[in-house]
């Protein structure tokens, strides 16, 4: 799992408010990200988690990306789960080009809705 830092949503039940500074936590390295590739370089590791903060707002996106295609390259049999304060239909009608890039990776997207809590996506 990775938390990133940075959110402006500010939701009223948000487990981890003090991740919404986008200043909070370490600088995200190549150090962290071999030692992610590391950590899930193992068959009893099944997926990947991405929480925050925000995963989706603006300066986290370019991270993200980069954070997921390395992760799908090494691992793409294994799940990625994404927590986000956005609905998935306000996520699928961002237009943002990376955002969609970032979609496409995601296996399950766990978004904030009052019906659903998560949707599923096989794209295995």
């Amino acid at each position: 799992s990775l938390f990133v830092s940075g959110c402006r949503r500010h939701c009223k039940d948000c487990f981890n408010s003090e991740t919404w500074d986008f200043c909070y936590g370490n600088e995200f390295t190549d150090d962290t990200m071999n030692e992610i590739i590391t950590a899930m370089d193992k068959e009893y590791i099944k997926g990947f988690s991405l929480l925050g903060g925000e995963p989706f707002e603006k300066e986290n996106r370019v991270a993200v990306q980069y954070i997921l295609k390395t992760i799908k390259e090494h691992f793409p049999n294994k799940t990625v789960w994404c927590y986000s304060g956005f609905t998935f239909d306000t996520l699928c009608f961002l237009t943002d080009a990376i955002k969609s890039s970032i979609i496409e990776i995601i296996n399950v997207p766990v978004v904030k809705s009052l019906k659903i809590r998560f949707r599923y996506t096989e794209k295995l």
